[in-house]
């Protein structure tokens, strides 16, 4: 092919993709159906090697009561009790490439080149905007699914919860491993999915051989998510209080657990909104707000058929973009209970603060960005192959400034 017929259809698709997407709008793109992650706020500004950011937990102690204690309260001087943490940027990407064929097919409709080239630059800031969702949301270990007792047959696997089948997609890459961090007892080889059966709770992939002694109770992961992901609400806030010689971010925060790893209960003789209602209720009893709270889809559900419950609207940024949730009154604060996708156990909620906490991300106008070529063009030309490529990335960690506004408990449905 001769030269010159590239650049054609290359200035073509970087015309379509400049007038649709900012970077901004490709954000935006990949928050709409995660209800948490929309909510949570986004930060610029982790640059360099990261940056550090301070977690305060107690007052000076310079007290003493009675006129003859003077000097006893300035012997019980002491400074604001405070912890210091680093945090440094996981970054995850997104390819999308388009042949050179496909291209000039579409090129002389202008419809047509902006058909190719949404559906999949949405798609792709879908699929980006629902792993960074699972990251927020969960431990840092991008644990997908577990496979059931007698859970393999074929090349088809059943999962031991039924809600996660949806966190696998045809032609995800996976590999597997006995331990739930990913790294633990890592099985050698990898497969992809050709299947998603959710009726049955089953994925099928190509090939089962292909991860050697692939067996029940072993985790699965997309192919280089453990030990490359952020830091979420499963590891800040966990539902097992850390204890002596817990290090997080190089420090210990069995000090002060419930204001360094969030509040918890554990109670599964009781329902969700009992759960939800004593959580708040000991939070606020320490001096800290809980005012939102996260349930899992079905959970919800069942919360709102107990309760009686009128559901509400709660819009977002724009006028299209909003999600439903319950208002549960309790000790010293109400609490919006939304219905949270992202949240695949149905036997655990989490409990916030929305002010405390925030994503950090570097470059560009948004959380995802754009990676363009020197002139500016946000689509690069493959020197190997007839094809282009737009690439995104995302460069970013989530921090709690106050973990004592958090929380996480686990219950019956």
């Amino acid at each position: 092919m001769p030269p010159s017929a590239v650049p054609v259809a290359y200035a073509d698709i970087a015309y379509a993709y400049n007038r649709l997407y900012t970077d901004r709008k490709t954000t935006d793109s990949a928050e709409r159906d995660h209800p948490r992650f929309y909510r949570t706020p986004k930060m610029d500004g982790l640059e360099g090697e990261g940056l550090f950011y301070r977690i305060i937990y107690g007052d000076p102690q310079g007290v003493a009561s009675g006129e003859a204690n003077f000097q006893q309260a300035q012997a019980s001087v002491s400074g604001i009790e405070g912890k210091q943490l680093p945090l440094t940027a996981q970054i995850k990407y997104g390819i999308i490439r388009l042949g050179g064929r496909a291209i000039r097919r579409a090129k002389k409709s202008k419809s047509a080149i902006y058909d190719l080239v949404t559906r999949h630059t949405d798609g792709t800031n879908r699929q980006m905007g629902g792993d960074l969702a699972l990251d927020l949301l969960g431990d840092g270990s991008g644990v997908r699914g577990q496979i059931a007792v007698g859970g393999i047959t074929g090349n088809t696997i059943t999962l031991t919860n039924r809600w996660q089948v949806d966190l696998f997609k045809k032609n995800m890459i996976i590999r597997a491993s006995t331990g739930a961090n990913g790294i633990t007892g890592l099985r050698v080889g990898s497969t992809f999915v050709t299947k998603v059966l959710r009726g049955s709770s089953q994925i099928v992939v190509n090939s089962v051989a292909a991860i050697t002694s692939l067996a029940a109770s072993d985790y699965l992961f997309r192919f280089g998510d453990p030990g490359n992901l952020m830091q979420g609400l499963g590891v800040c806030t966990p539902i097992v209080g850390p204890t002596t010689g817990d290090s997080f971010r190089g420090i210990d925060r069995s000090d002060d657990v419930e204001l360094l790893a969030g509040w918890r209960i554990v109670d599964t003789n009781k329902y969700a909104e009992e759960n939800i209602l004593d959580l708040s209720a000991l939070a606020f009893a320490h001096g800290k707000l809980l005012t939102e709270a996260d349930v899992q889809p079905q959970t919800f559900a069942n919360m709102v058929k107990r309760l009686n419950a009128k559901v509400l609207y709660d819009r977002g940024r724009t006028a299209d973009v909003g999600f439903r949730f319950i208002e549960i009154h309790g000790s010293g604060t109400s609490v919006k209970v939304f219905s949270e996708p992202d949240l695949k156990d149905p036997n655990v909620s989490r409990l916030y603060n929305p002010e405390g906490h925030e994503i950090r991300h570097t470059g560009g106008d948004g959380l995802i960005h754009t990676i363009r070529d020197d002139g500016g063009s946000p689509s690069l030309r493959m020197s190997d192959q007839d094809a282009v490529e737009i690439r995104l990335c995302s460069e970013h960690e989530y921090l709690q400034y106050d973990p004592g506004q958090f929380g996480v408990t686990q219950h019956a449905q």
